[in-house]
């Protein structure tokens, strides 16, 4: 299956979830590093994130049509169906796929949505994950980078948004838009509170010196008529040294911030889809059910 999101609970147990758009979606959990995998879950939906709480009991699964699924067992079994738009009100017309899952205080909880690139769902629960409320957006969100206070930078088609979380105050999210447009962004990394990095399936990597305020452009390959690049994610392990993936296989490393990257073969072809880091390994998954490591030496 494709995976889609990893989340690592210790060092030896993890947990990954996926699936295929429109046909099903899966969790999966290692107890052994990574060497064997038990199916916990399995659904009509694709699962695209995972959120544990940390009390080590509640967890939230997110996916394709505003399917938000809860664990009480610290992801053992998944018997509650909070939100689906398949079958619930009011959210019955909406095809929203949830790509996001957070919280901030460990009782409220908030998440981003693409519904084909056209709305930016945001949807916001102030009880743990049990009842949710929405803000329309206009544009479709995919991935963000949660700050250690009360706020967010979301990005999707076309659009980058500070979203500040109130979830203490009882008051909805407040969203606003930043001063960059121009590529579909697909990831967003950030090594300190200032500096981030995006990656774009239009195949640019940006940059921030300024926590978002304005962005410079470090890498844009496409040109009319030239074999065309898309890039799906970016992560940094440090500040000066970050790794970005995409479509046929494509990696590409930094070490020195952005300012050159270089290849990194791969023993695939398939879309790469993300990135993710543990014990000082770089794990990336994949479009065909394969997920790869890269030791950090």
């Amino acid at each position: 299956m494709q995976i889609e999101y990893m989340s690592f609970v210790s060092k030896d147990t993890i947990f990954l979830c996926g699936g295929t758009k429109n046909v099903n979606g899966a969790i999966y959990k290692s107890t052994d590093g990574g060497t064997n995998w038990t199916q916990v879950f399995q659904c009509s939906d694709k699962i695209n994130a995972l959120y544990f709480y940390g009390n080590g009991k509640d967890v939230l699964a997110v996916g394709d049509s505003t399917r938000i699924q809860k664990s009480y067992d610290g992801g053992k079994t998944w018997p509650k169906l909070i939100l689906n738009s398949a079958s619930m009100s009011p959210w019955v017309n909406d095809m929203s796929a949830i790509t996001r899952v957070t919280s901030f205080d460990g009782t409220g909880a908030i998440t981003i949505s693409n519904n084909d690139h056209e709305r930016g769902n945001i949807y916001y629960s102030m009880n743990t994950g049990e009842n949710w409320l929405d803000i329309q957006g206009n544009n479709g969100l995919r991935d963000w980078w949660v700050f250690h206070h009360d706020s967010i930078i979301a990005v999707g088609y076309g659009i980058v948004e500070k979203i500040i979380y109130q979830n203490k105050q009882g008051n909805k999210p407040i969203v606003t838009p930043l001063a960059i447009e121009g590529d579909y962004y697909t990831g967003i990394w950030f090594t300190s509170d200032n500096v981030g990095y995006l990656s774009g399936f239009d195949g640019g990597i940006y940059k921030t010196s300024d926590a978002g305020k304005s962005w410079k452009i470090l890498y844009k390959k496409n040109q009319f008529l030239e074999k065309r690049i898309h890039f799906n994610a970016i992560l940094f392990v440090n500040e000066s040294i970050g790794y970005i993936v995409g479509e046929n296989g494509l990696c590409m490393k930094t070490t020195n911030q952005g300012s050159t990257w270089i290849n990194v073969k791969m023993p695939t072809s398939d879309a790469l889809l993300g990135l993710f880091y543990n014990n000082a390994t770089l794990y990336i998954s994949s479009e065909n059910g394969n997920y790869y490591a890269i030791k950090d030496n």
